[in-house]
């Protein structure tokens, strides 16, 4: 079998990036699972969603309202997790329902197709 395939500079330059990606998300990962935030990567992305959502609905960049949700949920579940009264797990599953729920929200209050939302 000839590894013809790992002279193209394309190829070089994906099994870099895998192997760079991978070693930062294991990396993370740890962190990530000791501190108990597992959940926190679905969260955030929901966040995004609905701040996507009302973006569009209010007529500005989706990609800010995205960011700034993004922002605000981290900035809550910090405090919220940091209390001590519960599992930080439980303070993301908090905002993570508020925020699914802002997004079915805005969801509904866009007037005609939803293409642009989900597109």
């Amino acid at each position: 079998m000839h590894m013809d395939i790992l002279h193209y500079r394309f190829m070089q330059n994906a099994i870099l990036a895998a192997l760079l990606g991978g070693v930062a998300c294991s990396t993370i990962g740890v962190f990530v699972v000791t501190m108990g935030i597992s959940f926190i990567g679905t969260c955030i992305s929901h966040a995004a969603f609905a701040g996507a959502l009302l973006g569009i609905l209010l007529g500005f960049n989706p990609l800010v309202g995205a960011f700034v949700f993004s922002l605000l949920a981290a900035a809550v579940i910090g405090p919220l997790a940091d209390r001590g009264e519960f599992n930080p797990d439980t303070a993301i599953g908090i905002i993570f329902s508020l925020m699914l729920g802002l997004a079915f929200l805005f969801m509904g209050l866009m007037v005609g197709p939803k293409t642009q939302a989900l597109g």
